[in-house]
């Protein structure tokens, strides 16, 4: 039947929705991975996209190797060096992709509002989801637990 070919030709191109979580995640921490469980929620599937900034130094004790620390949580971590737009467009083929951005507070939404704008100058049909942390891990930053392990404070209670 008519609607029967419809449906099957729909299915046939239907892409899988896709959520693309990026980060620098040095280290990953409950925060991070709280975000991640609530993109898993709203997608079929997620990926932790690391990005690497070559200019900055790596924290030798919290920087572990990616691809030990994060698929314990039961995520496919991939690496990036270049823009978030070309590792958009290359999953694009594949899947109907969407950027996660996590926001702690309103200081990183105003920084993600700016990176957006950015974004969509390049390649203005991006799509973007922003998702609110939860107020226990609102105060959780990577910057603050390299700072904690610095002085030798533990920050196991902030590390999944």
């Amino acid at each position: 039947t008519l609607i029967a070919d419809q449906y099957e030709k729909w299915l046939r191109n239907k892409k899988p929705r896709l959520g693309i979580y990026a980060g620098s995640f040095n280290p990953f921490h409950i925060g991070h991975k709280s975000i991640a469980d609530t993109a898993k929620n709203m997608f079929e599937k997620v990926i932790l996209a690391r990005g690497v900034n070559l200019d900055k130094r790596k924290y030798t004790d919290l920087d572990k190797d990616v691809s030990e620390q994060l698929p314990i949580c039961g995520y496919q971590v991939v690496e990036f060096y270049g823009m978030l737009t070309e590792l958009y467009k290359d999953y694009s083929r594949d899947y109907d992709v969407t950027i996660i951005k996590g926001i702690r507070n309103s200081a990183d939404l105003e920084y993600e509002k700016t990176q957006e704008r950015y974004l969509k100058d390049i390649l203005p049909n991006i799509k973007i989801v922003y998702i609110f942390s939860s107020a226990q891990h609102e105060h959780i930053s990577s910057s603050a637990i390299r700072n904690l392990e610095k002085y030798g404070q533990s920050t196991s209670n902030y590390l999944p």
